[in-house]
């Protein structure tokens, strides 16, 4: 169990591109997307703190019975906002911080567990994944004494001002396939998604 290295899983946006659709209370394996992704980050043996938008959110209730932690968002920072309220209640004791996106479906605990492993190896890298051809992607973690820059950034950019000023520390850890690029933006992105399922048999290791 990865008990030293804290998921951060950012799930406080507001959905805008759906077309009044909340992506991340989609069905995937027949539980909300957000659940479920919350659900493969403990199966992997990670402590998860996930922002939401508001105590009353549907997103809260479809956390429920998890043991998971909740951070709230206020404002409309986008996605340095999230990353500032999270880090905010973030386990002290923390290694590092694994990012995860709510809105992801292709992830699974085999691949937290694999960017968690690499984490117990070289516990001062950031670590990427990345697509099995090398295209840079999620989750990213971040070793502890970086927390602090990444409390400082705003707006939808995130992390990747940490990352410019950090490239020596990063390194790739391939994922299988194209999930570590593959999110829910837009209906058609989540129809896609949906049809790829059906047309070709999971490889997935873990079912969430």
């Amino acid at each position: 169990m990865h008990t030293a290295l804290a998921v951060l899983l950012l799930a406080a946006g507001a959905s805008r591109r759906m077309g009044g659709t909340d992506k991340l209370l989609l069905p995937v394996d027949g539980v909300a997307m957000l659940r479920r992704q919350a659900r493969a980050c403990l199966e992997a043996g990670l402590t998860v703190t996930v922002t939401v938008p508001g105590p009353a959110h549907p997103r809260v209730t479809a956390l429920s019975g998890l043991a998971v932690t909740l951070a709230q968002v206020e404002g409309d920072d986008g996605m340095g906002g999230s990353l500032r309220a999270g880090l905010e209640i973030l386990p002290k004791d923390a290694s590092g911080v694994m990012i995860v996106l709510g809105d992801m479906p292709g992830l699974d605990a085999s691949d937290f567990r694999r960017l968690a492993r690499a984490h117990d190896n070289a516990p001062h890298a950031i670590l990427h994944g990345e697509t099995e051809d090398g295209i840079r992607g999620h989750p990213v973690v971040f070793p502890a004494d970086l927390i602090p820059m990444l409390r400082g950034c705003k707006g939808d950019r995130g992390g990747q001002r940490v990352l410019a000023a950090c490239q020596a520390r990063v390194q790739g850890i391939p994922l299988p396939g194209q999930r570590a690029i593959q999110d829910i933006d837009t209906p058609r992105d989540w129809a896609a998604w949906l049809a790829a399922q059906t047309s070709a048999p999971s490889t997935r290791s873990d079912r969430a």
